[in-house]
């Protein structure tokens, strides 16, 4: 059974529940509507095929069945020849450090998911968030890289099979040639997930990057990928979520 998260704010589905309706309808596969106020009332899924929704909700369910997110690993060893960038492990002291001398640095949650997006703290933005963050918060930091066209690329099991522009110049190609090499050198480990989304970007030199790598839950769906290929890629990855037992 395919559950479809129903958003309290608007009582509807989002734009990624109603591509997999849509595929569901077309394929004849059962799915039901799951009101996001009743997420939490259900002591387990034992019909659940297949879970969209936001990710607190993929947790809320997850955990329901017995099975934890993973950590992020937004920036794998495997593909650190791509990123193009400096990118270390921080805390919250070393972004206001570096926002006191001036220098602008990006930060995102290491080992939580959604605490805050990922952002570029400097002097005159960012304070706010970051006197949030508790102090021995692990925190991923890297040098400022500006992206003028930004690509997702979706990979279901060790194939890719999409390639979405999000962002920048419309007329853009992506690297196909550079993702697909990521693609390989990715699925050598064979402890790595075997579906899951990478973002690329180009910068104003016309260098081709990784911008980072996300399990496969709660992923946004952009145009160039089709309702069945998608619905390919948010079941292999909700397979990948529930292969191991907490």
């Amino acid at each position: 059974m395919i559950y479809l998260q129903r958003y309290a704010e608007t009582g509807k589905i989002g734009k990624e529940e109603s591509s997999v309706l849509n595929h569901a309808i077309v394929n004849g596969l059962p799915y039901r509507f799951l009101d996001e106020a009743l997420i939490g009332c259900q002591e387990n899924y034992p019909d659940l095929s297949l879970f969209v929704g936001s990710v607190e909700a993929c947790r809320v369910v997850l955990s329901r069945m017995g099975h934890l997110l993973p950590s992020p690993n937004y920036y794998p060893n495997e593909l650190s020849q791509f990123l193009g960038r400096e990118v270390w492990l921080g805390t919250k002291t070393n972004v206001i450090a570096s926002m006191a001398q001036g220098v602008s640095v990006f930060a995102k949650p290491a080992m939580k998911w959604k605490l805050f997006t990922g952002q570029v703290f400097d002097e005159s933005s960012g304070f706010s968030i970051i006197n949030e963050v508790s102090n021995d918060e692990r925190l991923w930091l890297s040098d400022v890289v500006g992206f003028k066209s930004e690509f997702r690329a979706y990979v279901a099991d060790r194939e890719l099979i999409a390639v979405s522009q999000y962002a920048g110049e419309d007329d853009a190609d992506a690297d196909l040639d550079t993702i697909k090499m990521a693609v390989d050198q990715f699925g050598n480990n064979p402890a790595n997930p075997s579906t899951y989304a990478f973002d690329w970007g180009y910068t104003e030199d016309g260098s081709f990057l990784l911008i980072e790598v996300n399990h496969c839950f709660a992923i946004g769906r952009y145009a160039g990928i089709s309702d069945r290929e998608y619905y390919r890629f948010l079941e292999g990855g909700w397979n990948n979520l529930t292969s191991e037992s907490v």
